[in-house]
């Protein structure tokens, strides 16, 4: 509900840049002698714009439906979600 009521408020894009622009200013920590292949360098700059696509079109849903209509799908797809 929080984000329905933001996005009618603030545009869809500036509101998720600042959304995750908090969450990135927050340390993640590392772990000590942990090494990177290249591969995974890759996978982890590919992953943002694949996530950032899902959030946007994620916010524009929620900004076109009802809470509960929003509730609904989220749970569906909750249960969908492999672990």
């Amino acid at each position: 509900m929080q984000v329905k009521d933001a996005v009618e408020i603030y545009p869809i894009l500036p509101f998720l840049a600042v959304r995750f622009g908090i969450a990135s200013a927050v340390p993640r920590p590392r772990r000590r002698g942990s090494a990177v292949s290249g591969r995974e360098e890759r996978l982890a700059l590919l992953s943002p714009s694949a996530a950032r696509r899902g959030y946007v079109l994620q916010t524009l849903g929620l900004e076109r439906t009802s809470v509960s209509s929003a509730g609904f799908v989220t749970a569906c797809t909750s249960v969908l979600t492999p672990a």
